[in-house]
């Protein structure tokens, strides 16, 4: 029997396309500002103004993202056809427990239970395809379901079958690769900053004797970890000139700047 419920790749593709739409307001507004910004302070030593404004700017586009998402999600899956735009090209709509339209406040409830789905290493999204009537976290926890764009109040919401073997080893996959992500992080750092050819690095020495020193300031202690962190970015991304530079001179001390150019 074919049922009125939508599983995680349609859900995915048309999560895609609205987060493109929601991106581009705040895009179009603070990019052209931090790109001009950044490209003063590499033209010469930032000034606490401009560091300031550039986290400043940073800050305003993500405040902006956030306000642009939650306006949009709600508003079109609370409105008329109960889908935002890249849910109306997919043919899904979301609907309540009763079937119906559900309101501006629980659609705004369900977009913020979607950052649980995200802190869990996007498990929430992938319950989609492997629970009961294909509902993700954030589902299960605003009380709603994604169902074809046809689908009318009043019509069956059967149960379907569920998948807990496989959640349970999806689950443990996302940790285990979360786990040697982050492990072959460290042992790679560790591996580029103590081998990398001078010739590459550039001169080793200065970066070297500050990682040595034992500063009793963490600060200090962290702008030495910063300038290491630099000298690797040149060996790993040499293709990026304007993040090398503005992490030379924002976060090494400036006697060792010249470890990481």
């Amino acid at each position: 029997m074919k049922t009125p419920y939508i599983g995680f790749w349609k859900r995915a593709v048309a999560f895609i396309l609205d987060s493109l739409l929601c991106s581009l307001p705040p895009a179009v507004i603070c990019l052209p500002l931090l790109i001009w910004l950044f490209t003063k302070m590499i033209q010469g030593t930032p000034t606490p103004t401009q560091i300031v404004l550039s986290f400043g700017l940073y800050l305003l586009w993500m405040l902006l993202a956030i306000l642009c998402y939650w306006l949009y999600f709600a508003y079109f899956e609370s409105g008329a056809k109960q889908a935002t735009l890249g849910k109306q090209l997919m043919g899904i709509k979301v609907i309540g427990k009763d079937g119906n339209r559900i309101t501006f406040a629980r659609a705004t409830g369900r977009l913020f239970a979607k950052w649980i789905s995200y802190m869990l290493l996007n498990f929430g999204f992938i319950m989609a395809g492997m629970t009961s009537k294909k509902r993700a976290l954030h589902d299960y926890i605003a009380e709603t379901y994604v169902v074809r764009a046809d689908f009318q109040p009043g019509d069956e919401l059967p149960d379907t079958p569920s998948h807990p073997y496989w959640m349970v080893f999806t689950a443990v996959v996302l940790v285990l690769s979360m786990l040697g992500m982050v492990l072959f992080n460290l042992v790679f750092a560790a591996a580029v900053l103590d081998r990398a050819p001078a010739a590459v690095a550039g001169p080793a020495l200065p970066c070297r004797s500050l990682q040595r020193q034992r500063s009793p300031f963490p600060r200090k202690a962290w702008k030495t970890a910063a300038c290491g962190m630099g000298r690797m970015r040149t060996v790993i991304m040499p293709t990026l000139p304007i993040w090398r530079t503005m992490s030379i001179r924002l976060l090494c001390p400036p006697e060792a700047q010249k470890c990481a150019v």
